[in-house]
């Protein structure tokens, strides 16, 4: 539990190498105390599981990390069966990563049933607890949104596009420095949907509120957040383009000396 910990911490501040070796340590300690003892340990190995494919997928092992998020849901389904109440909420996860890591490796109609189940479970968590389960509703969301437009449902996307928007808006009003980072990845995704149901001028007011929302944190958090607020950055670019719309120089001129510092 503790590497897997120290796994999460790691990648948050960008370190994802050193990331990456202990999530794969943890998987391999899960792995031997689960063949001695399922029933104890299969959900710490699903958890771990889950917590590998996401490193391996940000180093870009791809096909690698979908195997083992595959297996994480094989795991948490069948607990889930045996006791939803208890793994339901593990099993929303694991749905929530495999569908991210089949998207990743271009099976994308494959991808949308995991990402709809995901939607559909915590959206029935959130239900009961709210405080609990709202952010991970709103992520799942997020994913669900990317999912539609990939398949072409673009359409259908922009709802839970804008549902997420509107979690994690609420969400970032009461703790604005843990949540402004994820406003501003669902905002931007918003903001493609919107210019693909051709509300492009509205696409750019997301976008830009989107890269102000990021600037600060990628400044003071350069490795685990540069990347981010420079696709954010593209895309604003991009958008303002397709709306013959005037970028925000000032923003952008922040944008690139951020970016330069990191």
């Amino acid at each position: 539990m503790a590497l897997n910990t120290l796994a999460i911490g790691l990648s948050e501040v960008g370190r994802r190498d050193n990331a990456l070796q202990h999530a794969t340590e943890a998987v391999q300690l899960r792995r031997e105390l689960a063949e001695q003892n399922p029933a104890a340990h299969n959900p710490g190995l699903a958890m771990a599981l889950n917590t590998l494919a996401v490193r391996l997928s940000e180093v870009g092992r791809r096909d690698e990390a979908l195997q083992h998020a595959t297996e994480a849901v094989q795991l948490r389904r069948e607990l889930a069966e045996q006791n939803p109440a208890a793994h339901n909420p593990g099993l929303a996860m694991a749905l929530n990563t495999l569908a991210v890591r089949l998207s990743e490796v271009g099976r994308r109609d494959e991808a949308l049933q995991p990402a709809t189940e995901a939607a559909n479970l915590y959206r029935t968590l959130a239900e009961q607890n709210p405080t609990a389960y709202n952010p991970d509703l709103a992520g799942a969301l997020n994913n669900l949104a990317i999912g539609l437009s990939e398949v072409g449902r673009r359409d259908d996307a922009l709802q839970p596009a804008t549902e997420a928007v509107q979690l994690r808006r609420t969400l970032a009003e009461q703790n604005p420095a843990a949540h402004n980072p994820n406003l501003a990845t669902t905002l931007i995704v918003m903001a493609l949907r919107l210019a693909e149901a051709d509300r492009s001028v509205e696409g750019v007011i997301a976008a830009r509120e989107a890269l102000q929302l990021v600037l600060p944190t990628a400044q003071r958090y350069p490795a685990a957040f540069q990347g981010l607020a420079m696709s954010i950055a593209r895309d604003y670019v991009q958008l303002c383009q397709q709306a013959e719309a005037e970028p925000d120089l000032d923003l952008l001129r922040q944008a690139a000396a951020i970016l330069t510092e990191g």
